[in-house]
């Protein structure tokens, strides 16, 4: 669904967005953003809802400059699979949740995202009841070739409660409120191999802006810097 219309209903799988285009292709669960300007109130008020909402695995491949603006959440799934993002460039401004990948309660599921060469800016504002974060699976979260990332989310920037890989690659993560979360947390090791990395929390509440582990699901978090990463915390 693109702003709650089904783009499978579409004539040729695309859809008119501002200046640009979406295309889907079913066969490879492939879908193009070509320049597209997806302005949604989709969902409003529902954090499970998004200006792309999805199920199972999905393919967002990027060309020219792309913007999603949401009433609710940027790109989204909540019934498990894995979502890869390549291209250039995305900018995200939501409510909720930037992206994110969940299961549903189904922990059998994978919930995975890959970002790969991508340039992707993210800014969440959170509202009532709802956090915003910025990018977050229940599963595995890898950045990687030299993708470019920058998240304004107002409570967490980054979770992935798998696993974090950020490889080859440029990352900024700010957690902007003042009663931030963690800024990057994940439940298990978090990896940062030949990389930038820069992590900020405005909490005046003692958040942590680099956390791994769980001690509730009995999970041993490790931090591995490698390979002449420059991590700022």
């Amino acid at each position: 669904y693109i702003a709650g219309t089904n783009i499978l209903d579409e004539p040729n799988y695309t859809m008119n967005c501002g200046n640009g285009t979406a295309v889907y292709s079913p066969a490879s669960n492939t879908l193009n953003l070509n320049n597209a300007e997806i302005d949604s109130r989709y969902g409003e008020g529902d954090n499970s809802k998004g200006a792309i909402t999805f199920d199972g695995d999905l393919n967002i491949v990027l060309s020219g400059d792309n913007t999603i603006t949401s009433t609710s959440s940027g790109i989204v799934s909540r019934t498990g699979g894995v979502l890869n993002l390549t291209g250039k460039n995305l900018h995200i401004s939501s409510v909720y949740y930037g992206i994110m990948v969940g299961r549903g309660g189904n922990s059998a599921l994978d919930a995975n995202i890959t970002i790969d060469s991508a340039s992707i800016d993210i800014e969440v504002k959170g509202s009532g009841n709802f956090v915003g974060t910025g990018i977050q699976a229940e599963g595995a979260l890898s950045v990687k070739n030299q993708s470019n990332i920058v998240i304004n989310a107002s409570h967490m920037a980054m979770i992935g409660n798998g696993s974090i890989s950020i490889t080859d690659s440029t990352v900024n993560a700010y957690a902007v409120s003042s009663d931030a979360y963690q800024a990057v947390s994940s439940d298990n090791e978090i990896l940062v191999d030949n990389s930038v990395f820069d992590i900020k929390t405005f909490s005046t509440y003692g958040s942590f802006g680099l956390w791994s582990g769980n001690d509730l699901q009995g999970t041993v978090g490790t931090i591995n810097i490698i390979n002449k990463s420059k991590v700022t915390v």
